[in-house]
């Protein structure tokens, strides 16, 4: 949650953009060595492993099925929004309208910043709601956002967008994940 406010500060003093690169590959290399030295040894987890006993072959002709297809092909375009978001943001945010690389890394750190306790509130807050209901709210808040930044980007207004961006965001992020788990509640792993 502070990495990119971290960044928009860096930024701000005239650090180049391109630093990101080395320290995003020190950062990784060590992520990496704690992954390496902590994962668990198959065999010594306090769960119970249960393989699907499905062929590689017989789970993607599974997963190819159209029940479940349709479903993760749909959901593939609720989470696109984020690769827009992504996308643009910082052609939008540019000095063209006043906005440095500082505002970028500062307003997606918003945004993520804020996704976080709005997904520790989703289960509270749409307990009982229908879970496709649900995502498509998600997405379309997440729509507006996306569509209305780019005219909002050289107005102060901008930085209200953190909000449904957050919000959005936080539902497309977590309830497709509850939505597949029951689609696959019959597959080992999913719960």
């Amino acid at each position: 949650m502070v990495v990119l406010p971290l960044w928009a500060l860096v930024f701000a003093q005239g650090a180049a953009v391109t630093a990101v690169f080395p320290v995003g590959l020190l950062l990784t290399g060590a992520m990496l060595l704690v992954v390496l030295r902590r994962w668990p040894q198959d065999g010594t987890t306090a769960w119970e492993d249960r393989p699907s006993g499905l062929s590689f072959r017989a789970a993607l002709a599974e997963m190819g099925q159209p029940r479940l297809a349709a479903r993760v092909l749909a959901l593939g375009a609720v989470n696109a929004a984020a690769t827009i978001y992504i996308a643009i943001v910082s052609l939008v945010l540019v000095a063209d309208v006043g906005r440095s690389v500082a505002d970028v890394a500062l307003y997606v750190g918003l945004v993520a910043g804020l996704e976080v306790p709005f997904m520790l509130a989703l289960p509270r807050l749409t307990r009982g709601m229908d879970r496709t209901l649900l995502i498509l709210s998600g997405a379309a808040l997440y729509a507006v956002h996306v569509a209305l930044l780019p005219f909002l980007a050289g107005s102060a207004l901008v930085w209200l967008l953190v909000l449904p961006a957050a919000v959005g965001g936080a539902i497309t992020l977590t309830v497709p994940i509850a939505y597949l788990q029951d689609l696959l509640a019959d597959r080992p792993g999913p719960a």
